[in-house]
């Protein structure tokens, strides 16, 4: 990867073009001695070692004539309708950047920003892979690595970097071979890798070689990517933006992962789009990353926030908002449904007109967002204390099939309390005046029930309670009897269902009708109470495990804490 300046002198007839790139590319296209490339290359690889980040500079003057005849070349390129038109461009700077002269060669110090080894090192022991895409020479990329916990003591380091497509099929199938990577079986989830992975790995390979493995076909391009994905971390060096966007779509092509790139520079642009996350660092290479971005960032430590804390608890909150959709509307239906064999399929329906209409509009709606849009469970002190928390989501801790159908099963239990109790417990019964309580009777005294029921369950499965939510929930029920009442007043009764006209009124004047509201929810919700008071005793969740801890040792400082189990892999 290289930048050029083109310059023409003042009352001159030539052009002069400098460039400058990283010395694997840009030796090539030197015409200097190679005694002084050589003695240039010492120096470069000694810089290196020390973790400074270089580069090497070359010109070459152009006479007017050379150069028109590239821009006009360049203007027919770039404003062609050509498939190839990236590939002809690179064709053509390539052809001009040719026997340079050597201008000289830079090594600068890019001090790492603060916090990020430790930000590092917690994506790391969350079991996020990390890949580093970076134009750096191989032993820069290496020192930086070792300074930001990418290689740690005790990691073995395995350097793919080759000079031909031979070598590097013979090395990648000696790790292959070495850490048991079998192409035939489809790739597992990454707890089941992780615990496959005797010793933690660190894979090192550059860009011409990187080259090799993208470009050999996909079969090799998935050897490369399974190999890749047994390591905790992988960098790559001297890599092109395209390289690094390829990187990328490698691993959203080959598994169900969801990658997420982050940079802080323009070569980083490709890479931030064709993740499935971007996120850009404002910085001193400009604004080009972070306005391509989804998330922009201050700094690199401030991803551990986003990821471990924010991103933990977006999980569990989507998780728990479908189930408890699902929950509520299938409770509803089921009600129905019970109706149905009842009534031996006569289709006759069980609930007045607008109250199912009403139902997920206004009703429920409100409590469900203002209680699953700020729900949290463990502080963030402690998430960050314990960064395996994270792999809830990994493993579908909060959201898969076991979950889902509890959630079902209690929906299924409670629409079967709230149709067969008002029907066999008060269909029948004489009211005060001698008249017999009818359907349409029995059905809103159903759907009240119901709605306590789903109400009081949302607050049974949240962990946190607030005075937003908690006044949410109370006003869902005052505005359920207030539009009942509304519905079912005389002059509304007899334009919209003639059949409900006052029947909120008799049913709030039966005492009966009062005891079936308020005990009822009681026995249907008492499974649900009791289910969950089992699982936190005798099957805690991590999360659980960290907020008794957290309660139990409150306000103690954290540091001297362990957590016996977290998703142990």
């Amino acid at each position: 990867y290289q930048r050029r300046v083109h310059g023409k002198p003042p009352n001159s007839k030539s052009y002069l073009l400098m460039t400058k790139g990283a010395d694997s590319i840009m030796f090539p296209r030197l015409r200097t001695p190679k005694a002084v490339l050589d003695n240039v290359q010492t120096h470069l690889d000694k810089f290196a070692r020390e973790g400074l980040r270089t580069l090497v500079m070359g010109q070459r003057t152009l006479d007017a004539g050379a150069f028109d005849n590239f821009l006009v070349t360049y203007e027919n390129i770039k404003t062609s309708n050509d498939k190839l038109k990236e590939k002809r461009l690179n064709e053509l700077f390539d052809g001009l950047e040719r026997e340079l002269d050597l201008v000289g060669a830079s090594a600068i110090e890019d001090r790492l920003q603060e916090g990020v080894p430790e930000a590092i090192a917690k994506l790391m022991e969350a079991d996020i892979r990390v890949w580093v895409l970076t134009g750096d020479k191989q032993e820069t990329a290496i020192e930086i690595g070792k300074s930001c916990r990418l290689i740690t003591q005790g990691m073995d380091m395995i350097v793919l970097t080759s000079r031909t497509p031979e070598d590097f099929l013979k090395k990648l199938d000696k790790e292959c071979r070495e850490n048991h990577v079998n192409l035939s079986e489809p790739i597992p989830r990454l707890d089941e890798i992780t615990r496959s992975v005797i010793n933690k790995i660190c894979i090192v390979i550059d860009g011409p070689t990187l080259a090799f493995a993208l470009e050999s076909g996909d079969e090799i391009a998935t050897q490369f990517f399974r190999l890749g994905i047994l390591a905790s971390s992988v960098i790559c060096c001297r890599v092109s933006p395209k390289q690094k966007a390829d990187v990328v779509a490698l691993a959203k092509k080959h598994g169900p992962w969801i990658t997420l790139a982050i940079g802080d520079g323009a070569n980083d642009v490709s890479m931030i789009m064709e993740a499935h996350i971007g996120v850009g660092i404002h910085g001193k290479e400009g604004t080009q990353a972070a306005r391509s971005a989804d998330f922009a960032l201050g700094q690199f430590r401030f991803l551990t926030r986003l990821l471990l804390i924010h991103g933990r608890w977006a999980y569990k909150r989507v998780s728990w908002f479908i189930c408890y959709y699902f929950y509520k509307n299938i409770a509803v239906v089921f009600t129905e449904i019970y109706f149905a064999f009842f009534n031996g399929f006569s289709g006759q329906i069980f609930f007045p007109d607008w109250l199912p209409m009403l139902y997920n509009v206004f009703w429920t709606a409100f409590p469900c967002m203002f209680t699953y849009g700020i729900e949290k469970d463990v502080s963030p002190e402690m998430t960050m204390k314990y960064p395996r928390l994270y792999k809830a989501g990994q493993v579908a801790y909060y959201f898969n099939m076991k979950n889902f159908w509890k959630w079902m099963a209690f929906a299924f239990w409670h629409g079967m309390v709230c149709f067969w109790v008002p029907v066999f417990g008060l269909t029948g019964v004489n009211d005060s005046t001698g008249l017999v309580r009818g359907h349409w009777w029995i059905s809103t005294l159903s759907f009240s029930i119901l709605m306590h029921i789903v109400t009081v369950k949302l607050y049974i499965e949240t962990c946190y309670w607030n005075k937003l939510n908690v006044a949410v929930g109370i006003f869902s029920i005052v505005l359920y009897y207030v539009s009942v009442f509304i519905i079912c007043a005389d002059p509304f009764a007899k334009l919209l269902q003639p059949q409900i006209n006052g029947i909120i009124f008799s049913i709030l004047g039966s005492g009966r009708a009062w005891l079936v509201l308020i005990f009822m929810p009681t026995v249907a919700l008492a499974p649900d109470a009791l289910y969950l008071l089992y699982q936190k005793m005798f099957e805690p969740s991590p999360a659980d495990k960290v907020i008794r801890i957290e309660q139990k040792f409150k306000p103690v400082s954290y540091t001297h804490l362990t957590l016996p189990t977290i998703y142990s892999v």
